[in-house]
């Protein structure tokens, strides 16, 4: 189906229109505004966007402290409330952030590092610790003590941080693209604010509103299931389970009363095709789904059985920053 060009994401007026701000003086206006509402959870675990917003900041001055500089890239290990918190520290800190799922091999993980020329790799070790281990092997690891909430406020000289435009780079995406071998894609702090404010306002996403986070920290879509809900006040919704299957992923909506959900079509014809289990997500009102073609009868099929939620279809390559047009 051709998509009517009004449904171009208006990038070129938004842009020219005012200076954009970046993902995170808009998750900093939600912490003023709403500091008490939650912005990750789990099933073990709730921070509010003020335990947020202090533990962000401690992980942003380590970082600094360590010696790592504005525009380092830095590698983060996706698990759990912990590595989402990492993944905003080191964008207040300047960082450029290069997101690793952790089904990735040792082998395949440092490769993509190399590439990437980082300078460290932050990894969750407990519930306690964030690890930092240094690309260079002289430089060692450091670890940051530091829980939300069950620690005192510490006093750190916080200069240099949250200083990042939007002309900045934010993160590095790898994709094999036509040729089988990881290419990275630098992504810029106005084009990950474009797509999430556009995100945000043309779906009323805000208070109240629940997105899971079920993407694999490799892909893209992991970038709108953690940054559009927090510069919207809405809440991250993070699967304790490693592995979600058909039956995990549908328990864990249900569970958490998730309203905004980021799909693949495959992955839904997968899930869909499990017999036995209960499909039903009664509160979701919008599916994105993204990644591949979607087929009049899969939305059907998800409709009659998940939710008669909004579907909407977004496409564009890695390059134009998670989506470029989109059809409702």
């Amino acid at each position: 189906m051709r998509l009517p060009r009004d449904n171009s994401l208006p990038l070129r007026q938004t842009l020219h229109a005012q200076p954009m701000p970046t993902v995170i003086e808009l998750f900093l206006q939600v912490v003023d505004a709403s500091p008490d509402a939650v912005a990750i959870c789990s099933d073990k675990e709730k921070y509010t966007y003020r335990d947020l917003e202090c533990w962000t900041r401690d992980i942003a001055v380590h970082l600094r402290s360590c010696g790592i500089k504005s525009g380092d890239v830095v590698g983060i290990v996706g698990t759990g409330s912990k590595s989402v918190a990492a993944f905003l520290g080191a964008l207040r800190s300047g960082c450029v952030v290069l997101p690793l799922d952790p089904s990735t091999s040792e082998g395949k993980q440092k490769e993509l590092l190399q590439i990437a020329e980082a300078t460290a790799k932050i990894t969750s070790i407990d519930k306690k610790n964030l690890d930092i281990e240094f690309i260079d092997a002289t430089a060692g690891k450091s670890t940051l003590n530091y829980y939300p909430g069950q620690s005192e406020e510490i006093e750190n000289n916080i200069s240099g941080i949250d200083t990042a435009q939007g002309k900045d780079p934010a993160y590095i995406i790898f994709t094999s693209g036509s040729t089988g071998s990881p290419k990275g894609i630098l992504g810029l702090h106005m084009g990950l604010s474009h797509f999430t404010i556009w995100q945000r306002d043309t779906f009323g996403i805000g208070l109240g509103d629940r997105v899971g986070q079920l993407a694999n920290w490799s892909f893209e879509v992991l970038l709108r299931e953690i940054f559009t809900p927090l510069i919207s006040g809405a809440t991250v919704c993070l699967p304790d389970d490693q592995v979600l299957n058909a039956e995990n992923v549908f328990r864990f909506s249900r569970r958490h009363h998730l309203t905004v959900l980021h799909v693949v079509p495959s992955l839904v014809r997968h899930w869909l095709g499990r017999k036995n289990i209960d499909h039903r997500i009664p509160t979701t009102r919008i599916t994105f789904f993204a990644g591949e073609p979607l087929h009049s009868e899969l939305i059907t099929s998800w409709r009659s059985k998940v939710a008669a939620s909004t579907i909407v279809n977004l496409y564009g390559p890695t390059e134009t920053t998670l989506a470029k047009f989109h059809y409702v």
